[in-house]
């Protein structure tokens, strides 16, 4: 993931602590009550959004490759859209679009960060 997280100008430490704090690393996760899945998480809204140019499907979404690729993308968007401001990186990663700061969820990143 190091070259995937690179090319997609992501910090390693961030793409790695979202995973173990959203799926604790199994691929085959998901959230009750939403459709949140695999490694990042990746809602269905998202993971079309982010794979329009190339030929995953929502049935991929459990393909840790499909998965990370996704992740990856929506954190890059993300981080140009904050200009690499993380609290709103992960307030908004989170799904929180209230301008209010998710400090539970970005704590809870940062434990995994240490």
């Amino acid at each position: 993931m190091k070259t995937e997280a690179l090319a997609h100008h992501v910090p390693l430490a961030l793409a790695e602590a979202i995973i173990m704090n959203e799926s604790g690393g199994d691929p085959n996760a998901t959230t009750g009550g939403s459709s949140a899945s695999g490694l990042f998480q990746i809602i269905r809204s998202t993971y079309v959004r982010f794979n329009n140019d190339n030929m995953a499907s929502w049935n991929d979404r459990f393909d840790p490759k499909h998965n990370i690729d996704t992740g990856l993308r929506f954190l890059e968007y993300l981080e140009k859209k904050y200009h690499g401001n993380q609290d709103l990186v992960l307030t908004h990663y989170h799904g929180l679009y209230n301008n209010r700061i998710d400090t539970a969820y970005i704590n809870s990143i940062n434990k995994f960060m240490r």
